[in-house]
Order: C-alpha cells, then sequence, then structure tokens
C-alpha cells in the first residue's frame, strides 16, 4: 500500500512538472510613460490656464499582457474636468454612433496600438476623446482595417499627492479578446485640450477641459500609469505595469 502512495506521488509531481512546462512564461512586462503640459507657463487658482496634455504610454509586448484597467495620474497643478461642455456619453456613441454627438463634445484625440494572437499581429486603432459628464469622458476606439468599434468610459476623480487627478479606463471583456485569441495592450499616444464659451447669467464664460493653477516648487508636473493585468489564460508575472514621468512648469 506504501508503495502504491509513493506511486501516485510521483505521478502527481510528474503531471505537475508537465503542467509548468506547458504553461509558457514571458517576460515581466515593461512599461514607459512621457507627458507633456502646453504652455508649460501655469495660470493660478482664481485665473486657470487653458491647457492641452499630451501622454504617450507604451507596454511591452513581447509580455503579452492583457489590460483589464488603465490608470492615468495627472499632475496636481492640472485640473480635468468636462464641466460646461456638451455631452456624448459612452451609451450613446456605443447604440448610435458618433454622428449624434453634439458640436463641442471632442476633447481630443490620438491613437492606440495592440497586438493578437501567437505571431503578436498588429492592432492599430483611432482614438477620440468625448466629454460625457462632468467628471466623465468617452474613449472612442475604432480599429483600422477591422470591424472593431468601442465606446469606454473614462473616469475623472481625485488622486492622492503628488497627483491632482486620475483618469480611469476599464478595458471591456471583449476588447480583452478579439478573434479567438487574447489582445495586448501596446500603446497609447493621446492629446487632450479643447475649449468652449457658454453665457451664463448674461456672461461669457469660458470652460477647459484641461488647465493649470499652479507648479511645483521644483517646477516639474509628474504622472504616473498603471496597467492592471489579466490571467490571458496564464497568470501574467505581475499584476500591474507602472511607470512615471515628469515635465518642466513654470510660474
Amino acid at each position: 500500500m506504501k508503495k502504491l502512495h509513493v506511486a501516485a506521488l510521483v505521478a502527481l509531481a510528474s503531471l505537475a512538472l508537465a503542467a509548468v512546462a506547458i504553461a509558457q512564461t514571458y517576460p515581466t512586462p515593461t512599461v514607459t510613460l512621457k507627458g507633456s503640459i502646453t504652455p508649460t507657463k501655469v495660470g493660478k487658482k482664481k485665473k486657470p490656464k487653458f491647457s492641452k496634455l499630451r501622454l504617450t504610454a507604451t507596454n511591452s509586448a513581447e509580455s503579452r499582457t492583457t489590460a483589464s484597467r488603465i490608470t492615468l495620474l495627472l499632475p496636481k497643478g492640472v485640473v480635468a474636468s468636462a464641466k460646461g461642455f456638451p455631452f456624448c456619453p459612452a451609451t450613446e456613441i456605443q447604440a448610435e454612433g458618433t454622428q449624434g454627438c453634439p458640436k463641442g463634445s471632442k476633447v481630443g484625440a490620438g491613437t492606440a496600438t495592440a497586438a493578437f494572437g501567437p505571431s503578436l499581429s498588429k492592432i492599430n486603432f483611432k482614438v477620440t476623446l468625448y466629454a460625457a459628464s462632468a467628471k466623465e469622458l468617452t474613449v472612442y476606439l475604432e480599429a483600422i482595417g477591422l470591424p472593431i468599434k468601442r465606446a469606454i468610459r473614462g473616469l475623472i476623480t481625485p488622486a492622492g499627492t503628488p497627483y491632482g487627478t486620475k483618469v480611469t479606463i476599464d478595458i471591456p471583456q471583449d476588447l480583452q479578446k478579439q478573434l479567438g485569441a487574447f489582445v495586448y495592450l501596446t500603446g497609447i499616444d493621446t492629446t487632450i485640450g479643447a475649449q468652449v464659451t457658454k453665457t451664463v447669467r448674461r456672461k461669457r464664460v469660458k470652460y477647459s477641459i484641461i488647465s493649470t493653477i499652479s507648479c511645483p516648487a521644483d517646477k516639474k508636473h509628474r504622472y504616473e500609469v498603471r496597467i492592471d493585468y489579466v490571467d490571458n489564460p496564464n497568470p501574467p508575472a505581475v499584476r500591474q505595469g507602472q511607470a512615471g514621468a515628469t515635465s518642466a512648469c513654470k510660474k
């Protein structure tokens, strides 16, 4: 009986080793980030300055990591708000397309890249950003050459020091997998910056999606990107990739 137990344990160990051999391991993801705000000269709390924000992030294709959430943390002296803009929520775009979005609701644009399948086939996306509510963006993705169109919510919420606000984008499961293969996020390059003018109590008021109100003592704006990963189907080397960046500013 003891020999049978030993044989069973040996068999189980062999199966476990075989399973480990089958489960492929990939490199730990490398994440990079660049951020900039123009103009570099900032406004004041009582007189915010209209600005444009550009963020460029990459995630190594070789890591074959599938993103479930992207969090962009913005500098403390930068205000992100869609207050005063016409709104075009993700639910409306997903149901009716962008043709129904009101004039002035577009607040940014850019590109994104991904790869999928064993050969890391590349997917290029056109990205358009719309105001969805005072504290929400719509991120509209259109795959170039593929019938993939998707509107995603980007929530604007407060962030802890040394940041001011953060934009959180949850990736739907239908975008995590396409054509029977997992999708690997590889890059985002987006610029956000728009302004509208409205009449409020008989006065013309300007609203900016991005504005600056201060610059830190060391004259550097700070940014960070966090990318959460899911099993695809195996657990990734890490659950979250991170990268930070700075850009110059002056008072």
